[in-house]
């Protein structure tokens, strides 16, 4: 793992390299299907409210800081089930507890996301990784019934990333989406009919 330094409170860079997917891991990403065992998800959670506690304080910028590794080493993305995988029984991973603890915590921080989608090349896990949480920042702003800054996130005019087209190539909601703004105005459509 590369060296994290801290981020600045006044303006921010990454400074982790980035993580660019292979080629071979956008399958697996745009398939995944959470946790398979008890004794993963027992050990997932060992200490789980105080690892959360730890990871969500601080500024966004920290926490991202401190949050992205445990997306990247546990699933290399945030959310643990994908769009067209269907499970009797669905156990969310620690890693996506935490990017919804995440999206709770920094929901008035959402520029920062959309920030760091202009930061990061497309195909990157950190890339990949954002664009996971401001999916999760869709429902949380239904949710809280913030429409203003849902329509801000409508209006984010970056490329989906490739595990996400991938992922939903087969949905003809968005099979022909290409922008995150649009994307994001799909599910916000979804979230409100399911």
């Amino acid at each position: 793992m590369l060296p994290v330094k801290p981020f600045s409170q006044v303006q921010f860079s990454i400074v982790m390299a980035h993580l660019i997917i292979d080629p071979d891991e956008i399958q697996r990403l745009a398939r995944i299907s959470s946790i398979k065992n008890p004794q993963e998800y027992r050990s997932q959670f060992n200490n789980a409210t105080e690892r959360l506690a730890t990871q969500l304080r601080g500024s966004v910028a920290e926490s991202w800081n401190v949050c992205f590794p445990t997306w990247l080493d546990s699933l290399g993305r945030v959310k643990d089930l994908a769009c067209g995988v269907r499970k009797m029984t669905y156990v969310p991973s620690y890693a996506t507890v935490l990017g919804r603890e995440f999206v709770r915590a920094y929901s008035n921080d959402y520029r920062f996301l959309i920030d760091l989608l202009f930061e990061m090349p497309v195909n990157s896990h950190e890339y990949l990784c954002t664009c996971d949480l401001l999916e999760m920042m869709v429902e949380e702003f239904h949710i809280i019934n913030k429409n203003s800054k849902l329509e801000e996130l409508y209006r984010i005019d970056r490329l989906m990333p490739p595990v996400i087209i991938l992922e939903f190539s087969c949905d003809l909601n968005y099979e022909r989406l290409t922008l995150m703004g649009e994307f994001l105005r799909q599910v916000a459509l979804d979230f409100i009919i399911n």
